[in-house]
C-alpha cells in the first residue's frame, strides 16, 4: 500500500533518470579510457626513442615498468621527469628552415 500519493516518485528523479544517461555515462568512461590508453602508449614509445643518455632517473626498463604499473600517473611522471629536457631547438617544419627557404625559387 502507498502511502505517500505518488510523491515519492519524483523526489528521486535526477540526471540519472534521463534516457540515455547511462549510455552518456558509459560514452564518458569509453573516452577517458581512450586517453588513457594513448597517453600510455605515446609514454612507453616516447620512452624507448629518448637516447639512453637523456634518460633520467634509471634505466628505461624501470620507466617502462612505472608506466605499465601506474598508467596514467607512470606516463605523466615520465613525461615531466623521466628525460632531460631539451637544450638546442626543436625540429623545425620545413617552412621554418632557412636552408630550406633559401632553396625555393622565388
Amino acid at each position: 500500500v502507498d502511502f505517500t500519493g505518488g510523491r515519492d516518485q519524483h523526489r528521486n528523479s535526477g540526471a540519472a533518470d534521463l534516457p540515455g544517461a547511462a549510455y552518456h555515462r558509459n560514452m564518458v568512461k569509453v573516452i577517458l579510457v581512450i586517453v588513457a590508453l594513448g597517453l600510455m602508449i605515446f609514454a612507453l614509445i616516447d620512452a624507448w626513442q629518448v637516447p639512453a643518455a637523456e634518460v633520467r632517473g634509471g634505466n628505461r626498463f624501470l620507466w617502462t615498468l612505472a608506466i605499465l604499473l601506474l598508467p596514467v600517473v607512470g606516463a605523466l611522471l615520465w613525461l615531466f621527469f623521466g628525460r632531460l629536457p631539451e637544450d638546442g631547438p626543436r625540429y623545425l617544419g620545413p617552412d621554418d628552415d632557412p636552408d630550406f627557404l633559401r632553396g625555393m625559387p622565388q
